[in-house]
């Protein structure tokens, strides 16, 4: 073939392109514009809500948060406090974020649980284009290994455990609960 020829072949299959271009770009746009709309009802939600769960002083808490078709930036909050969406929150060396953007995981590690770990915890889902923010609260309960005898102390006595099972000064408390169980028992016993 002329060198002409190749010229007009080679401008002509340029334009083809850039025509097929344009019409896949204008698609393209078309598609993120219409279906996320499409879609919205496909909204974040979660498959696994974070529990109140109780832990023993110096074990592991896991704090599960699980949601589906996930959009929006994930954090957890201890007390209304943001930890931050890192896997690692700075300032609390304990905790740790196992997450898989992927799988819409993000759990809540604590190693070695303390009584400054009790609190009130969020898992934070912020908004994002189409979807809202969500929002989930669980409640970690520290119970202290020195208490453990106190705690099935009141459980003998038939008071449901977790009354007692928070983690504080309760010396008073365990003198209270010794008192009243002399009181009612029978005189001559």
């Amino acid at each position: 073939m002329p060198k002409r020829i190749l010229g007009r072949v080679y401008v002509t299959t340029v334009k083809l392109l850039w025509l097929l271009l344009n019409y896949n770009f204008r698609c393209a746009w078309f598609a993120m514009r219409i279906i996320p709309m499409l879609l919205c009802n496909a909204q974040q939600k979660f498959r696994i809500v974070p529990r109140d769960l109780q832990v023993l002083e110096g074990t592991e808490a896991l704090l599960r948060c699980e949601i589906y078709n996930l959009v929006g930036a994930v954090q957890w909050t201890k007390d209304g406090f943001a930890l931050g969406f890192s896997h690692t929150i700075p300032g609390y060396p304990r905790y740790s974020v196992l997450a898989d953007r992927n799988l819409g995981i993000y759990n809540l590690r604590i190693s070695n649980a303390s009584i400054e770990d009790d609190a009130e915890y969020q898992c934070q889902v912020g908004p994002a284009k189409f979807n809202s923010a969500i929002r989930a609260n669980a409640r970690l309960t520290v119970i202290c290994r020195r208490n453990l005898s106190y705690v099935k102390y009141v459980t003998r006595c038939c008071v449901p455990c977790w009354e007692w099972s928070v983690c504080y000064e309760t010396g008073s408390q365990i003198g209270q609960l010794q008192q009243q169980e002399q009181e009612q028992q029978p005189a001559g016993s």
